[in-house]
């Protein structure tokens, strides 16, 4: 999009939802991710790249993790390489909790 919310553009092709997107400190947007594909239909939901011209769209964490089932808003750790996450459980407790 431009500066003045002009040229909106999609960028993602993924057919089911793709947000909480920030960017990283190499210039990729991060983001969260649904993502059945090749899989049975259970809940995970990873992380993503992707430039902001819409290339090289890739998965960063999580695209065959269960448990969590749910990273979200991932912030890329100022001067660092690294990214920070919340992870969580999909519709209810989190797989293994005894209710400690």
């Amino acid at each position: 999009m431009a500066p003045n919310g002009k040229n909106v553009r999609r960028i993602s092709a993924n057919y089911l939802n793709d947000f909480t997107p920030s960017l990283m400190n190499d210039g990729r947007l991060i983001y969260g991710r649904w993502e059945y594909v090749d899989r049975p239909a259970i809940p995970i939901q990873s992380l993503w790249t992707i430039n902001p011209d819409g290339t090289n769209l890739g998965v960063y964490y999580g695209n065959r993790v269960l448990s969590p089932a749910t990273f979200i808003e991932p912030r890329a750790v100022p001067g660092d390489t690294r990214v920070l996450c919340t992870m969580t459980a999909h519709n209810g407790p989190c797989r293994g909790d005894r209710g400690l």
